[in-house]
């Protein structure tokens, strides 16, 4: 939020400096100035100022109370406006600083009657702005989005308030993205960080907002280059201007810039708090550190810590990969759905990184026809907006459909494209687990060789990051790939039951799990089990390898 310009004070030497200390962002000396001016004559602006000051270093409680005096000491002298300005600003606070929407609400509730039949103002834009992020954007109601940002931009420019209007195109852009028209909500997100970034937008936290709407944007469509130029930029603006609240933002967004890149003890250092932040960015920070623990494989630490944060989307959608990680694709596909409902069916790009997670719930599943319509709509998406790490994931899922269907030598080509893919992006995890899969379709297509290079390859580089899992399964497909020993039976079968036997004999026909469910007259939980059963006792990472592997040692 970006507090409205306070208003002109009185010819108070102590307020005057205490405004001037803020515009060169010395915040300890502006709350000294204010609390001057306080012990001289009590007066709204001298709260509003030292609300200022401790916002800016993250004193949530402090600017509350400030502000709070501030606004009844407005309605007492009569100055609507300026109580409404003072409770938009409260407004902000509690939601962010104290992370309550119900209290939010009513201070929104308050201000739209305090400007109810006023003359034009900026406060009537930052109202818009308000109900747009507050109300509209949670309800997906993406077109008032659309409607309210456009009109609060419109006040803001007709009023000569940047903050106001550059916000409101940043909200706008992020509103057509959502609505699927991803270039040109792009387009507007940058032309609000440019503007933010030039000094054009002299309020601090109004450029915190701005260039954490032009990260998310780039994040969200897989464009980690240009979201690392602009996290630099918020880094040094942050830096310049001791903006507490957007430092900790920046580090939470540095922190998964870190992660996605595969420098995961730098990720950790910068995700320890070193102050205390808002209650959203402390809790976005415990999800993103949830998400990097099922990426090492530390699964009981993973969930714990996922569920103090479960009511963000990002934990829902990183406790669906743990649960695909421990062999659970239903429980993971429900937790998907539940994410698909909280976005806009109109939301393709956000919707595109659930959707990535979903094929390969499908897949391991048996639900073939699912992952392939899912993955559809990828190729659709990475066609349109071409960054290589959407292209790498379009391309991901179709190997795994591919795969599934049996048709091993298309899965080894779309597993190749998504492996560079990958490596354009800068994403060495998700590399490192295309080129398992492509592992396993070397296998499946009876190229031993070549499967148990690509396997070592990715044993090696996923244990570079530190992903014990997925090195492990790795490791244990290459040394299942190894030539038999002499004199050793290639017909030496592991430790499966008849009945395990039996499935894997189906799998390997190319069956779905409901296939085999109807097949062999067992329900389909129990064929599951049996599939998990398999993998775990060979120790391989999918289905393909399974069928690589029985074929390779006569055990179909």
């Amino acid at each position: 939020m970006a507090l409205e310009p306070l208003a002109d004070p009185p010819p108070c030497p102590h307020l005057i400096a205490g405004r001037a200390a803020l515009a060169r962002g010395a915040w300890d000396e502006a709350r000294t100035r204010f609390l001057a001016s306080l012990a001289d004559a009590e007066s709204p602006e001298a709260h509003e100022g030292l609300s200022t000051a401790a916002l800016a270093v993250a004193d949530g409680e402090a600017a509350i109370a400030a502000l709070e005096r501030a606004y009844a000491l407005h309605l007492a002298r009569g100055r609507r406006r300026a109580a409404a300005r003072t409770a938009l600003a409260l407004c902000w606070s509690a939601r962010v600083m104290r992370g309550d929407a119900a209290i939010a609400d009513g201070w929104l509730e308050r201000a739209r009657d305090l400007l109810h039949g006023m003359e034009l103002s900026p406060e009537h834009g930052w109202l818009r702005l308000r109900e747009a992020e507050y109300r509209a954007m949670p309800a997906l109601d993406l077109a008032a989005v659309r409607v309210a940002a456009a009109e609060a931009r419109e006040i803001g420019r007709a009023q000569g308030d940047p903050s106001l209007e550059m916000e409101a195109v940043a909200l706008e852009g992020v509103a057509m993205m959502r609505a699927g028209e991803v270039a040109e909500g792009l387009r507007r997100v940058d032309l609000a960080a440019v503007a933010a970034a030039s000094g054009e937008v002299a309020n601090d936290l109004s450029v915190g907002a701005i260039l954490c709407q032009v990260l998310a944007a780039y994040e969200a469509v897989h464009d980690y280059e240009r979201a690392a130029e602009w996290c630099r930029t918020m880094q040094a603006f942050a830096a310049r201007r001791h903006v507490r609240p957007v430092a900790s933002l920046c580090r939470n967004f540095l922190a998964g810039l870190l992660i996605v890149r595969g420098h995961w003890d730098e990720a950790e250092a910068a995700l320890a708090p070193s102050t205390a932040p808002p209650p959203h960015a402390g809790l976005r920070a415990v999800a993103m550190l949830g998400e990097l623990r099922v990426r090492q494989g530390r699964f009981d630490e993973a969930e714990a810590l996922l569920r103090r944060s479960a009511h963000l989307g990002e934990a829902q959608l990183a406790l669906a990969r743990l649960a695909l990680e421990r062999g659970d694709p239903r429980a993971a596909l429900d937790l998907l759905d539940r994410c698909l409902r909280r976005l806009s069916p109109t939301a393709r790009v956000e919707r595109a990184r659930v959707q990535a997670v979903a094929v390969a719930a499908h897949v391991a599943s048996g639900e073939t026809a699912e992952a392939a319509a899912l993955t559809e709509d990828l190729e659709a998406l990475a066609t349109e907006i071409g960054t290589p790490g959407l292209q790498a994931s379009a391309r991901h899922a179709r190997g795994l459909v591919a795969a599934a269907r049996g048709a091993h030598d298309e899965a080894r080509r779309a597993f190749e494209d998504a492996i560079d893919g990958w490596s354009r992006a800068g994403l060495p995890f998700e590399r490192g687990c295309a080129r398992l899969a492509l592992a396993g379709a070397l296998a499946a297509l009876g190229r031993a060789s070549a499967a148990r290079d690509e396997a070592r390859r990715a044993g090696e580089e996923l244990a570079a990051l530190g992903a014990h899992a997925r090195a492990s399964a790795a490791t244990a497909l290459a040394a299942s790939l190894e030539p038999a020993r002499d004199g050793a039976p290639p017909g030496q079968r592991p430790p499966l039951s008849a009945r395990e036997m039996e499935v894997l004999a189906l799998v390997s026909q190319g069956l779905s799990n409901k296939e085999i469910a109807a097949r062999l007259f067992l329900s389909e939980h129990t064929v599951k089990r049996h599939v998990a059963n398999i993998l775990s006792r060979l120790g391989l990472p999918s289905r393909a390898a399974a069928v690589a592997y029985a074929a390779r040692h006569d055990l179909i």
